[in-house]
């Protein structure tokens, strides 16, 4: 559990103010963005510095979206055997997920999860 403490902790700080986001600004920043592209790594071990997974790609496409003025969010998703990391935003009162490796967005979410955390 203080491992969940310490990464919503770490994210909480890269979070960017929450605002509403027209579906085709998401769609068309998705589009330029190469985050997707990048090599997935997952050593087994959750706080090796050489690995590349769902934490690492969604603050990366959250950071690269903010510095484009697109705000995005990201959510925790909990299951029982695992932990995902993943992109949010809001348009127009309706929640849109991503997930950042493949760029996919949808209006459920991505993952079967029995607790979603979104900052």
């Amino acid at each position: 559990m203080s491992i969940i403490l310490f990464l919503l902790i770490i994210l909480s700080l890269l979070v960017t103010p929450s605002q509403q986001l027209n579906i085709q600004t998401a769609t068309d920043f998705l589009q330029t963005d190469k985050t997707n592209e990048r090599t997935y790594y997952f050593s087994g071990i959750y706080f090796d510095p050489r690995n590349y997974a769902c934490f690492q790609f969604t603050r990366d496409l959250i950071a690269n979206a903010s510095a484009e003025g697109v705000n995005l969010r990201s959510v925790l998703y909990l299951g029982w055997n695992t932990v995902h990391w993943g992109v949010w935003f809001d348009s127009n009162g309706k929640i849109y997920y991503i997930e950042p490796q493949t760029d996919v967005i949808q209006d459920a979410p991505l993952r079967n999860s029995t607790l979603e955390i979104c900052f």
